[in-house]
């Protein structure tokens, strides 16, 4: 009987598989971490991780490009790790943040958690530029918490949970696998078109146009600042892969934001007007 459980959860598994996001590092130890060089590329960090880097933010300030990229540790992956890049070079590493409200004092690992305030775009890129920076001794705590076993982080779901979801849920979702996989093809070719490594700093809202197609939303600023939010809402606005947020000053591309620098309540209040 077991046996077959595992089999029918494989098959779950395949049929309903969805695009994977950056940033997932499977193939190393967490003790990783331990061994980036500071001041090395993005590309040395990819290599070093083998996997891509899932990507936050690029923004050009003070003609300085700072770039922001997301990686976790599955199976708990509990913490974050946000990279950031000055003129391509890692500056710092920095735990992801988090909303100020979901989280107490205790929490906050001595204060190496940064925390938002709002969704604001901004607000968010300021947080984590002026983020604390973790040391060797810093990671190696970080290392040790997200380690622990998955239970630890959820005595109140049992495992035989698991197995009663498998038997009778597995039905419902084995008969939904064909539909999936046609949406998994679309969701491929949505993550392809809206790639943030195809925008480039400095490209105009013409020729952004042309690769993301028309806007969804343009935010006029003050003096010349513009943004304009790309995407499809064939899933809704709940998937960060098919969406990203590009600044404009002067019709040039000064910023690139995706992930949890995308300001999705914008897009749901424009639904809802």
């Amino acid at each position: 009987m077991w046996r077959l459980c595992l089999l029918a959860f494989a098959l779950i598994l395949t049929g309903c598989k969805t695009i994977e996001n950056g940033g997932v590092v499977r193939k190393e130890p967490r003790n990783i971490l331990l061994k980036i060089q500071p001041g090395c590329s993005q590309e040395e960090l990819e290599a070093l991780f083998k996997a891509p880097a899932r990507h936050e933010f690029t923004a050009l300030r003070n003609n300085v490009t700072n770039r922001c990229v997301c990686y976790y540790f599955p199976p708990s992956g509990w913490l974050q790790y946000y990279f950031v890049f000055t003129n391509s070079a890692l500056e710092r590493i920095t735990l992801a943040p988090v909303l100020e409200q979901t989280v107490d004092s205790s929490e906050r690992h001595g204060g190496l958690l940064p925390v938002w305030k709002t969704h604001s775009t901004d607000e968010r890129m300021e947080v984590v530029l002026n983020a604390p920076a973790l040391t060797h001794d810093n990671l190696k705590t970080c290392i040790a918490f997200d380690s622990c076993d998955w239970r630890s982080h959820n005595p109140n779901i049992p495992a035989p949970v698991v197995a009663v979801f498998l038997v009778l849920g597995g039905p419902l979702i084995l008969a939904a696998v064909p539909k999936r996989t046609i949406d998994n093809r679309v969701m491929q070719s949505l993550a392809r078109r809206f790639d943030p490594s195809r925008a480039r700093l400095g490209m105009t809202t013409d020729e952004t146009e042309k690769l993301f197609g028309p806007p969804q939303l343009v935010e006029a600023g003050n003096n010349g600042a513009e943004m304009q939010y790309y995407g499809s809402q064939r899933f809704g606005v709940d998937y960060p892969e098919f969406w990203l947020a590009v600044s404009f000053q002067d019709k040039r591309a000064i910023g690139v934001f995706t992930d949890e620098f995308f300001d999705k309540a914008k897009l749901r209040r424009k639904d809802n007007r």
